[in-house]
């Protein structure tokens, strides 16, 4: 898939406001399932002294990661550790989150313009559209950014995105361009394993989500699995910097063109 984008900043010392940190632990102790058997957590103490949990994820080969978006400008103390104790997954420090001009992340105002606004006070207009399969697509291969970067010049600032997509249907299915499986979990769509991930699809995902942050698009990320009818729904915090209005509430029944779709949602 041709989506780079810039990396975030890996253990960094400096951080400019409101961009993304990320501070890498190792541990050589085989654990039987590392999604699950031990949490990584990072406490972040901001120079007003407000603290902030975050926690770390599992990223394949003894290797967990904590992110981080600071709020503040100023000097920041850190600490990660992991439950169960394991001294390879302790880490402190500090880091500097110098100025930047930004909106900000976006908040919801009830009753406010259109209900929503930038921590900067900026009102959000809300503007979005709905392309379910774009994480697949580029999982199997598709060059999802023209896509995205139409999208953005024709003012969009949402798109509605699910996690998983239809099972493969070869050789008359609808999803032409599905050209391999793309269950993002463990186990397999008829006996799924949510505590377990496809580190490869989840890759594609992380990659997919720092173009739509650097084009100004928010994330509406739908998270489904299996035959369950229960989901959740987050607007991704790229919705801060872009440079279009907003967020956008989704737009059903629309389908992004020429981005191949499945066709049937």
């Amino acid at each position: 898939m041709a989506v780079d984008s810039g990396e975030v900043s890996t253990n960094p010392g400096s951080l400019p406001y409101r961009t993304v940190g990320e501070w890498v632990v190792r541990s050589g102790h085989l654990y039987p399932n590392p999604f699950a058997d031990v949490a990584v957590v990072g406490t972040f103490t901001a120079p007003s002294g407000a603290q902030l949990r975050v926690p770390g994820f599992y990223d394949g080969d003894g290797m967990w990661r904590v992110r981080f978006n600071p709020g503040e400008e100023g000097h920041w103390r850190y600490t990660i550790h992991s439950n169960p104790a394991d001294l390879e997954l302790a880490a402190e420090g500090e880091v500097e989150v110098t100025p930047r001009s930004t909106r900000g992340f976006l908040r919801s105002t009830p009753g406010r313009a259109w209900g929503f606004e930038y921590e900067n006070g900026e009102p959000a207009f809300l503007f979005g559209d709905t392309t379910y399969n774009l994480f697949g697509m580029a999982y199997c291969g598709a060059d999802v950014r023209p896509f995205l970067e139409r999208r953005a010049r024709q003012g969009f600032n949402l798109l509605r995105v699910r996690l998983p997509v239809s099972p493969f249907h070869p050789p008359e299915g609808y999803s032409d361009w599905q050209t391999r499986r793309t269950w993002p979990w463990g186990g397999s769509e008829q006996a799924p394993l949510f505590d377990r991930f496809n580190l490869d699809y989840f890759a594609v995902v992380d990659q997919v989500v720092r173009v739509a942050d650097e084009l100004g698009l928010g994330l509406e990320m739908i998270m489904r699995g299996g035959a369950s009818s229960s989901r959740s729904t987050t607007v991704a915090s790229s919705c801060r910097s872009g440079r279009n209005s907003g967020c956008a509430t989704s737009s059903p029944g629309t389908t992004p063109s020429p981005a191949p779709t499945s066709g049937r949602r």
